[in-house]
Order: structure tokens, then sequence, then C-alpha cells
């Protein structure tokens, strides 16, 4: 089965694992924000930043999603955000991110009609720097017992060394 939570864009429609999604299994998964990790990988020391659209709104995520069988037999709907390189406003800190998609585009993205990889291809591409704004959070997001609003209130800020 396929569990990967993001796949590249780059190649989706030549793997395997996605070619047949590209084509037949879109989907776009609503978010108001996404979270990116800096500083030194030593345990702890990595700060959490929180991204957000300006203006606070809801933004699509290019996804594909799948249904395969578990070893149990039991059928399992999964899916997968599509990510791209990192634009200006992400960089500093991955070089990676989400495939936010333009909602002019969510129609073409989400058209059954549409199985030519070479429609869709050009829609994942990194969003323009000045949609983003972030926020230094704190280590509640890193815990995946928190699900409450802490997890993306800002960070103190940190003392001087």
């Amino acid at each position: 089965g396929n569990r990967m939570i993001n796949a590249r864009a780059e190649g989706v429609a030549e793997r395997p694992a996605y070619r047949d999604a590209l084509r037949e299994r879109r989907c776009i998964v609503a978010a108001d924000g996404f979270y990116e990790w800096a500083g030194p990988r030593e345990r702890g020391a990595r700060r959490p930043h929180l991204f957000r659209v300006r203006g606070g709104q809801v933004f699509g995520i290019a996804g594909l999603w799948e249904r395969w069988r578990d070893p149990d037999g039991a059928t399992v709907l999964s899916c997968t955000l599509l990510t791209t390189e990192a634009n200006a406003s992400v960089r500093p800190l991955h070089d990676r991110m989400p495939v936010l998609l333009e909602p002019r585009d969510y129609g073409l993205w989400l058209d059954p009609g549409v199985s030519d990889p070479d429609r869709v291809l050009p829609l994942l591409v990194p969003c323009p720097p000045d949609w983003l704004h972030s926020t230094p959070v704190g280590p509640h997001v890193n815990d995946a017992r928190f699900d409450d609003p802490v997890c993306v209130e800002p960070a103190p800020p940190e003392a001087p060394a």
C-alpha cells in the first residue's frame, strides 16, 4: 500500500506509485496553514514555523488519493500531498513546500474528464512568495498528542543567548 504523506511533483507522471492517480484520482486537501522547521537538527533545537496565506483564508493543496487493501483485507483510502521546490518565502527554512493551487485551477485539477498529465503538470509549481507569511510557533506542534489551538499560537520570543 501507499502510505506516503508527501510526493514530489517532479516525476509524478512517470513514477508507478503515482502515475495512475495523477490521471484518475486527483484531489484537493483544504488547509489553513502548513508547518516547516528551521534550525540545527539536534534534539529540540529545530523551531517550527507556521505558514499561512496572507488574509488567513483556506487554501487548496494538490493531492492524489488511492484505494488499497491492507494485510487484513480491509479497504483503505489514503492521500498524498504533492510538494514542489520552495519559493522565496519558504526557502530559508526548507527546500520543499506543498503545491498550493490557484483557486482558478481547482476545476481543472478536479476534472475527471482530464486524464492527460500534460494538462495538469503545469499547475504543480511553487505559489508566489507574496501569498505566504510565517510565524514561529511553539514546540507543541512536534507532538501528535496536541491537537488544539496552542499549536498555532506564536512562540514567545527567544531569550538572548
